[in-house]
């Protein structure tokens, strides 16, 4: 196990690919009071590394510092500031927060044994000895503070909150080519090329305009 601090334990497997070096999880802050174990990315990351003072370049690493250093800044309102496609488990102490994109794009199931241990995983195969197994929902997290305790969600994301009291027609397409724009451009690096793959239909095209005007 990567960490083991006697009834909480994280670990990750990820191979990275050829000719990248082997990143070691989980990462710790600064202090080394809190470890996260994280995959995906953000696309709000620039603003992200903004708020907390973090340089450096890009990459899984350092999106996973950032998620730890805005838990550190904001408590359990951090996971409100995040967006972009990600599932992670975050441990302070006795406490393990676990949370999930807005839109599931990253796996996370969670099992519980009959002990009343929690389990969390990406892959369903490494619950099956536990049993019970549900998946995570997307779009919330879960804070644990040890214990045989009732399981309650918390939703910080809602694809409704985000249009807001939008009802008219007219109002409901401005908005949405809005945030399409917003949307792509933060999913573009300036430091990559981009590529699109069109169906012919009317959402990769849409995509792929809005790519072209960033």
């Amino acid at each position: 196990c990567d960490y083991l601090d006697g009834t909480v334990a994280i670990a990750q497997n990820w191979g990275p690919p050829d000719g990248m070096d082997r990143i070691y999880y989980p990462f710790e802050n600064k202090d080394g009071t809190a470890r996260i174990v994280f995959d995906g990315f953000l696309t709000n990351r620039d603003e992200l590394s903004t708020l907390t003072n973090r340089d450096g370049p890009g990459g899984l690493e350092c999106d996973a510092r950032i998620v730890l250093d805005m838990y550190g800044k904001y408590g359990l309102d951090f996971v409100s500031h995040l967006r972009g496609m990600f599932a992670f488990a975050l441990q302070d102490g006795k406490k393990m927060i676990l949370a999930r994109d807005p839109f599931g794009l990253k796996p996370l199931y969670m099992a519980r044994g009959g002990d009343g241990t929690m389990c969390f995983a990406s892959e369903i195969k490494s619950l099956t000895f536990a049993g019970n197994i549900t998946t995570f929902p997307p779009g919330n997290f879960l804070a644990i503070n040890g214990g045989m305790i009732p399981i309650k969600f918390n939703q910080y994301f809602s694809t409704l909150g985000e249009l807001g009291d939008v009802t008219a027609f007219d109002s409901m397409a401005g908005c949405l080519k809005d945030m399409l724009a917003v949307i792509v451009s933060k999913n573009i690096r300036e430091d990559e090329n981009v590529g699109s793959l069109l169906s012919g239909g009317i959402d990769s095209s849409v995509v792929t305009a809005h790519a072209a005007a960033c």
